[in-house]
């Protein structure tokens, strides 16, 4: 099409569930930006606040969240991730997006 452009669009999605965040948790808009930038930064604030070890949001394109393709999905399945059991030390396979209170790699796991 001359003289259109078609611009990426990004989304802040929930690592656990691939559910996307709202901008604000009092209206229903949905965290789409047109930039990678403001995204990230709403991603990075809300994984800092979490105070957990593993981040808890992440962001990814629309196209690659619609088609279920986002970083912590290959071909619409979750990602595995390698990881070494605090206790023993050996190193496991598990979800990408595992919450780290139900991880034998993190200290919480154990504590519990």
């Amino acid at each position: 099409m001359i003289g259109t452009t078609s611009r990426t669009r990004y989304v802040v999605y929930l690592t656990n569930s691939g559910q996307a965040i709202r901008k604000n948790p009092t209206k229903m808009e949905l965290a789409v930006y047109e930039a990678k930038a403001p995204a990230t930064r709403l991603a990075n604030k809300v994984n800092k606040r979490s105070g957990y070890e593993q981040d808890t949001v992440a962001v990814c394109t629309v196209d690659e969240y619609t088609n279920g393709i986002c970083p912590d999905y290959e071909n619409g399945e979750i990602k595995m991730v390698e990881r070494v059991n605090l206790m023993t030390g050996n190193k496991y396979m598990e979800p990408a997006n595992t919450p780290h209170y139900c991880s034998p790699a993190s200290e919480s796991y154990w504590t519990m």
